[in-house]
């Protein structure tokens, strides 16, 4: 059991999901890897975190006090229709505030879904990259043979450019699919680590000077807009050398 092996496997490994015959081939191999304990533990973290009550929404006090309070004066009115402008008066407000906690709860949830999802699908195009050998449609260092390559191949013309110096080197390019769009994909080298660059304009308005770093299973993105294009990093590459490459794609 290798390490590209043993991470492909581990998000299954955390939740039990493996014959007894793979348990015990990464458990084994998790004993003498240091790199692939690292990643397991940033997993199993995450794991523990979904599982915990942290993250479990709690209603806002005195929510309780009101809804019994409207209870009440409901009570009251199926008795008596002259109480109906009482129990109208206590248990509107309170309704008006429930539907108001809904519809934020709801709204965070949606928000919270949109960016899984697009982090699942940056992950997902990285490692697929790396799994069917299919990293590079041209394999250059040179970013003056690499950019013509994309002419005619895409309506847009990304930035490319070597940082063989600084210690990230280009490896290439090569076109790839995202979220309904084609996409440059610019691949970079940090040591033993390959790192995805996706390039595609930005068409957003609402955030048009976006920056985020984050971390989705056993992998690092950051993601910012500059001059109407949208970029995203993804590589298992720490996150602190990942920001790096950022600071230097935009000291151009």
């Amino acid at each position: 059991m290798n390490c590209k092996n043993t991470q492909q496997l581990l998000d299954a490994y955390v939740d039990a999901e493996l014959d007894n015959q793979q348990e015990s081939a990464i458990s084994q191999h998790l004993k003498t890897c240091d790199d692939c304990q690292k990643v397991f533990a940033d997993i199993k973290a995450i794991s523990q975190q979904l599982r915990s009550k942290a993250i479990q929404y709690a209603a806002p006090k005195g929510l309780e006090q009101r809804l019994a309070a409207s209870l009440h004066a409901n009570e009251k009115a199926s008795t008596s229709w002259l109480s109906f402008p009482s129990a109208l008066a206590y248990g509107l407000p309170a309704l008006l505030l429930g539907v108001l906690i809904g519809g934020s709860f709801l709204s965070l949830n949606r928000d919270l879904s949109s960016v899984n999802s697009q982090q699942e699908t940056l992950v997902a195009s990285h490692v697929r990259s790396l799994m069917a050998d299919h990293l590079l449609d041209i394999a250059s260092s040179d970013s003056h043979s690499v950019k013509p390559w994309f002419d005619g191949r895409l309506n847009f013309s990304p930035e490319v450019q070597d940082l063989t110096r600084q210690g990230y080197p280009l490896s290439g390019g090569r076109l790839d699919y995202l979220s309904g769009k084609t996409v440059a994909a610019l691949v970079y080298r940090h040591r033993k680590h390959m790192i995805n660059l996706f390039v595609y304009p930005d068409t957003s308005t609402s955030t048009p000077t976006l920056q985020s770093s984050s971390h989705y299973k056993s992998y690092n993105i950051v993601q910012w807009n500059h001059e109407g294009f949208h970029y995203s990093l993804v590589s298992n590459l720490n996150l602190k050398d990942l920001e790096k490459l950022k600071i230097l794609l935009l000291n151009k």
